[in-house]
């Protein structure tokens, strides 16, 4: 993996972006601008300049989309399950 992402950093076009963003005291309001386009650029597969890149952010989006919402309905349903078996009951007064 980090010749992967050492691919990619060699790649970079976001010449222009800043590194690190920050306001307020210690660790408050830090922000990762390059970090977060080298991230999308890994996860896409495309430079953040290439035409395709748009519509290759919305698709991996959208499908990340998807699979956190069908994992927490999962996770959910699981927990449910099982504080079911251990004995827990809904109360109805909440």
């Amino acid at each position: 993996m980090p010749h992967r992402i050492a691919e990619t950093l060699e790649k970079a076009t976001c010449n222009e972006c800043p590194f690190i963003e920050a306001e307020g005291n210690a660790n408050k309001s830090v922000y990762y601008p390059f970090a977060d386009v080298i991230t999308a650029e890994i996860l896409t597969g495309f430079a953040s300049d290439d035409e395709v890149f748009d519509k290759a952010l919305g698709d991996a989006m959208e499908k990340t989309r998807k699979m956190l919402l069908k994992f927490a309905l999962g996770a959910e349903t699981l927990i449910i399950g099982r504080l079911k078996e251990w004995g827990f009951r809904l109360d109805s007064r909440a």
